[in-house]
């Protein structure tokens, strides 16, 4: 949704993705076996990249946002519903999902398939 925003994107989809990396990636111990500790050591190099999608999202003229979270997996959620009230952000619960993995219980019940449908319809 980051880079859907920067460029102005007609769509911009997420499945679980944080909506505030801060604290997803303040506590990441230096490791080269921790895959979280590259995309940390890049956050810090590149201090101009937003961290925090809300203002970035509530700035947006153009771009649709959609966040999909599983409905049972409560770190997602809270994530999700930091972008809940913003101008052109649809937050959407998958229900019964309590891992972090959204986007495979979408492809097994089809709803990927129709979310792409969708959106190729709109543009």
């Amino acid at each position: 949704m980051r880079y859907g925003a920067l460029l102005e994107a007609n769509f911009a989809v997420s499945f679980s993705g944080p909506t505030d990396l801060a604290p997803v990636y303040a506590d990441i111990r230096p490791s080269i076996w921790h895959p979280n500790y590259f995309i940390a050591q890049i956050l810090n190099r590149e201090s101009d990249l937003p961290k925090d999608l809300v203002p970035l999202l509530a700035r947006s003229k153009r771009t649709q946002f959609i966040q999909f979270y599983g409905s049972d997996a409560i770190d997602d959620e809270r994530q999700a519903r930091r972008l809940e009230g913003l101008p052109r952000v649809s937050v959407v619960p998958v229900s019964g999902v309590s891992d972090h993995f959204v986007i495979d219980h979408m492809i097994g019940d089809g709803s990927f398939d129709a979310l792409l449908d969708k959106l190729a319809s709109a543009l």
